[in-house]
């Protein structure tokens, strides 16, 4: 009697069915104990019908992912400038977008070497350092649009190979006359009389500092008291 109940009372699965989010609706034909499709056609990505268990295809990410990543990571890698700055529509051709973006100032205000930083989202994004612009395309591929970098090559004396800091206080200072760069096939540019001489981007292959190819990009220096350019290059580890 009691085993009849117990036969009555519950239906006998050939195998043990996963938990399933209780928003995907998911239906079960006890005959048979196959899992039923319905209006969340995803839960046949998630759900194996011939054994029940949960299909486990690549790595699995704990959290919420938008297209593979985590979405706090997508965030961030969507987000490179902060409020002061706007990201160019297109990433520049060449560049690692995932790491390296430009950000364009907003409006007509000034913008030296000293205030690029801020153009960029400090979760996870900086002014891109000399060694970090080339790993990520600048070697191969710049813009005509200008966008200051974390790089220096001249403070007073004799120009250098590029070094990550801003130049100076960014302020007008003149000093004796020295050659900063040279075309990528070795012709020397008009020497400069400036001080301190930050990079921005360029359109086109230097040598800059020290005439040597480890020192080859697409920038170009300039002073970093320039307050015309247009805006940052921001880079992300």
């Amino acid at each position: 009697m009691v085993a009849a109940l117990l036969c009555g009372c519950h239906r006998i699965f050939p195998f043990d069915l996963p938990d399933a989010p209780a928003d995907l609706g998911v239906a079960v034909d006890g005959a048979k104990g196959d899992v039923l499709k319905t209006d969340a056609d995803a839960v046949m990505d998630l759900i194996s019908p011939a054994d029940g268990k949960l299909l486990q295809d690549g790595p699995q990410v704990d959290g919420p992912q938008v297209d593979g990543l985590p979405i706090d990571q997508m965030v961030t890698l969507t987000a490179p400038c902060s409020s002061k700055g706007k990201p160019l529509v297109s990433p520049v051709a060449g560049w690692d977008s995932s790491k390296m973006r430009l950000c364009q100032k907003i409006g007509n205000s000034t913008l030296t070497q000293c205030q690029a930083a801020a153009l960029c989202n400090p979760a996870g994004w900086s002014l891109c350092e000399p060694g970090d612009y080339r790993k990520n395309g600048g070697d191969i591929a710049g813009t005509s649009i200008t966008a200051w970098l974390k790089a220096c090559i001249r403070s007073g004396g004799t120009s250098y190979a590029p070094m990550s800091k801003i130049c100076g206080g960014c302020n007008i200072t003149t000093a004796s006359k020295t050659p900063t760069h040279w075309s990528c096939s070795g012709t020397s540019f008009p020497i400069s009389i400036y001080k301190y001489v930050g990079l921005r981007t360029g359109d086109s292959c230097k040598r800059v500092g020290v005439n040597h190819t480890n020192n080859e990009g697409f920038w170009i220096p300039s002073t970093s008291s320039t307050s015309t350019t247009d805006g940052a290059v921001c880079c992300h580890p």
